[in-house]
């Protein structure tokens, strides 16, 4: 299964600091095994996409039988997610 960075989450993700980039990584390294492992969001704006979170940030993304694709990197401390 490949990682794949979609266009809207690849400036936000190179923007981050690097401790949190590492902890996304090897979080990702664990749903190329375990695609589910993510909670799902069932309100707001991204209902329905699977998230994990690393410090103060939720990494949203979704996947397939070949592709895991990070869609989304938002502050993890928001009102309304």
């Amino acid at each position: 299964m490949t990682f794949r960075i979609g266009p809207e989450a690849e400036e936000a993700f190179s923007q981050l600091p690097p401790k949190v980039r590492r902890g996304a990584i090897a979080q990702f390294k664990l749903i190329r095994r375990f695609p589910r492992l993510g909670a799902v969001r069932r309100r707001g704006v991204c209902r329905g996409l699977r998230y994990i979170q690393v410090e103060a940030w939720l990494f949203y993304y979704r996947f397939s039988s070949t592709e895991i694709e990070l869609l989304a990197v938002l502050p993890g401390r928001m009102e309304e997610a």
